[in-house]
């Protein structure tokens, strides 16, 4: 242990000692490299102060240098002073004598340039002498120069303008517009003329163009208005707008008219640009056609190309066109109005395809013989189908489509806004269109019925999710329609709120339309009847309740059809268990009703309003007249009762709306009508027989309060009431 102790003591000894001695070395390469610096150092400094003492040295003879020469500068300036005024009076002189001679000269010179055919010399030439010409004219020998420069200026103009009308291009319209302004033309004039050559030359370049064939490509509406157009209007801008040193400064109202006269000049051709860029974008007639045979290009409408190459060209060569008369912002909004249009173009095959659908559905029409179980499944899979329809289209036929075709070239939030806007018309048209009550003349009762009740189901379906469902499977995040609004985008949350409200109200309001035209027709039906009821003596119940029982059963058909209610807690489905049910125990009630109801001390044909007695055994005279005329206010200060309040979407919903009709309507009949013993023991027969037969639509208190209000209404209209005897009343309803 001890032996194992010493070899790692004696190891790390050598590892210490290996240490110090690297540590030595560095410390003795350190000490000589700063000793070597301070030797540096050393010789720096002596050579430095050496030269220091000879630089003073120097700087004194330099001194003495810059003084000699001073002395030396003041006395040749001194001697040659009064020579110098001499030599600029003379050389002032001299050039005053060269311009005299210039203008001597200038008539050969200009006649010469005439001669020769140099037009833009002899300008210059003019312009040059023209500021002296003008300050010398009262001189007799300056006049003549004068007159003589006149004439064959004159010429030079003439020669100008004729040799102007011929060119072929902008640029040499413009070069001798240019000359025609230095010799100081009337420059509205001649704007006038720069803008009608240059009209005339976009022209005749269109109409070589059109000889070829019609313009039916962006490339050449380019070729034909936007390059033509911004050269002439690039030129315009140096000659008359622009400030230059050619020229004298321009008045802001000198450019305002300038600008003006412009954008009046080429309106025509600017006009005609964009009647050409319309027919161009024009869409097809029908856009998914077209589509459907260009499915492996990513663009599929050449119009959307042709707009991006019209755009891109008006940013590379219609810069000028651009500043002047902002014909790229005049281009924005034709693309936004084009681009709007293809988004209502798609979207409007929505509208027009449910509307297509909606005709099949009575193609060919329903019958009263169509068995309910045909009826039930056709109507069933046409919803199913339309709905599912509807949201594909849109998706897949509509939105996908349109990305394609917009998204790249606009932005993303011009292009959100644009899908949001047609997306809430193509709704609101569908609301509307689906909202639109069939005209009798157009189908028959049935299928009138039919419509109306699918398109309200069809309406509330697209309200509880149809809507939301297409809104977030369009929007970025995930398409859950759990989720309903929390997945839509932002920009569509107020749209799909309100078009869920919008598609609520319309459903509600056509299954409301519907019930209340049936309630319409039912009420016509009873009360025609009673008006018209003969006294003779009752012996079952009156014929219109058998009509009326029919007709109820047909609308329990239908919207128990179109709006089937969902399980019970138990797991039996409420609108096949109940349903088959109903109608067996109406069916049953129309036949043979329950004998034993008609047995009852609470009859609803010889009981009062709520006394419990008798009506038969009431006398009408004394504290019994009190006793009626008190209840009669009291119900006249009931709640009123809201005969068509909004139906809740479900057979219940809709025979309990048709039921209160029918009670208010054989209410307010009975108070119009002649009572006699006859007709009140009919109306007993009759509300007995109500009491049986809606016990399965709306057996409740106010049902059975409401009949025997219609009962006691007429024994106080009745001049001798007599209540029917039960064994009778057995009798006539089981007849």
């Amino acid at each position: 242990m001890k032996e194992k102790t010493l070899n790692g003591l004696m190891e790390e000894d050598n590892v210490l000692t290996g240490e110090i001695r690297e540590i030595d070395g560095d410390m003795k390469t350190l000490v000589y490299e700063n000793y070597s610096k301070f030797i540096s150092a050393t010789d720096t400094i002596r050579k430095m102060k050496s030269n220091v003492e000879n630089m003073e040295s120097e700087m004194d003879r330099l001194n003495e240098s810059m003084n000699s020469l001073t002395h030396q500068t003041t006395t040749i300036n001194q001697a040659l002073g009064p020579n110098r005024d001499k030599i600029q009076q003379l050389s002032r002189a001299h050039n005053q004598l060269k311009r005299l001679q210039f203008i001597f000269n200038l008539p050969s010179r200009l006649s010469r340039c005439l001669s020769t055919d140099q037009l833009a010399k002899a300008v210059k030439y003019y312009a040059r002498a023209a500021q002296l010409l003008d300050h010398y004219k009262h001189m007799p020998a300056f006049k003549g120069i004068e007159r003589d420069c006149q004439t064959i200026i004159t010429k030079v103009k003439s020669q100008i303008e004729s040799k102007m009308r011929k060119e072929d291009s902008v640029e040499k319209i413009a070069e001798n517009i240019r000359l025609l302004i230095l010799l100081k033309e009337d420059v509205p004039e001649l704007r006038q003329k720069y803008l009608k050559l240059g009209k005339v030359l976009i022209r005749e370049f269109g109409q070589e163009k059109k000889q070829a064939g019609p313009v039916t490509s962006a490339e050449e509406l380019v070729d034909v208005y936007i390059v033509p157009l911004d050269t002439v209007v690039q030129y315009y801008n140096t000659l008359f707008v622009e400030n230059s040193e050619d020229f004298p400064p321009k008045t802001k109202q000198e450019i305002k008219d300038a600008n003006q006269d412009l954008s009046e000049a080429i309106q025509t051709c600017i006009n005609s640009f964009f009647e050409s860029v319309t027919k161009i974008i024009a869409l097809p007639v029908r856009i998914p056609n077209e589509l459907d045979n260009v499915i492996e290009e990513k663009r599929p409408l050449k119009q959307t190309r042709d707009l991006q190459i019209l755009n891109e060209a008006l940013a590379e060569k219609g810069t000028n066109l651009s500043m002047a008369v902002a014909l790229d912002k005049q281009m924005s909004q034709v693309i936004e109005v084009w681009e709007n249009e293809l988004v209502n173009r798609f979207l409007c095959t929505v509208v027009s395809g449910m509307r297509d659908r909606m005709s099949e559905l009575i193609e060919p029409p329903f019958t009263e013989d169509t068995p309910y179980d045909a009826l039930s499944e056709t109507l069933a899979q046409f919803i199913d189908i339309s709905e599912t329809w509807c949201r594909e289209h849109v998706y897949n036929n509509c939105l996908i489509p349109l990305r394609e075709c917009l998204q790249e070239d606009i932005e993303q939030s011009s292009f959100t806004e644009r899908i949001s806007n047609g997306l809430n018309s193509m709704w609101h048209s569908l609301a509307e269109h689906l909202g639109t009550f069939p005209n009798g003349g157009e189908v028959s009762q049935l299928n009138r019925h039919i419509v109306c009740l699918v398109s309200s189901r069809l309406c509330f379906d697209f309200a509880d999710h149809i809507i939301a469902r297409i809104y977030s499977e369009f929007s970025s995040k995930s398409a859950n329609p759990l989720s309903r609004h929390e997945s839509i985008d932002t920009i569509f949350l107020s749209d799909c709120q309100e078009l869920t409200e919008l598609f609520s109200q319309t459903g509600q309001t056509l299954l409301n339309n519907q019930i209340m035209e049936d309630g319409y027709a039912l009420s016509a039906k009873v009360q025609t009847h009673y008006l018209s009821l003969q006294s003779k003596p009752p012996t079952k119940p009156s014929a219109v309740w058998r009509e009326v029982f029919t007709r109820l059963q047909s609308v329990e058909q239908l919207v128990n059809i179109t709006f089937p209610q969902p399980s019970s807690p138990e797991g039996r489905d409420v609108s096949d268990s109940e349903h088959d049910y109903r109608f067996g125990s109406l069916a049953s009630t129309l036949e043979a009703p329950p004998i034993q109801a008609t047995h009852s001390s609470q009859s609803l044909a010889t009981m009062s309003s709520g006394t419990g007695e008798p009506l038969g055994n009431v006398s009408k005279f004394g504290n019994d007249v009190t006793l009626n005329m008190m209840h009669t206010i009291n119900k006249l200060f009931e709640d009123r009762v809201d005969v068509y309040r909004p139906i809740e979407p479900s057979a219940e919903g809709a025979c309990g709306a048709l039921v209160r009709v029918l009670l208010k309507t054989l209410q307010e009949v009975v108070r119009e009508m002649w009572v006699d013993c006859n007709i009140y023991q009919q109306l007993q027969v009759d509300v007995e027989y109500l009491g049986i037969a809606l016990r399965s639509y709306a057996g409740d208190e106010k049902t059975s309060s409401a009949l025997r209000d219609i009962v006691s209404g007429a024994y106080m209209r009745c001049s001798d009431p007599v209540s029917i005897n039960a064994d009778d009343l057995e009798r006539m309803l089981a007849h």
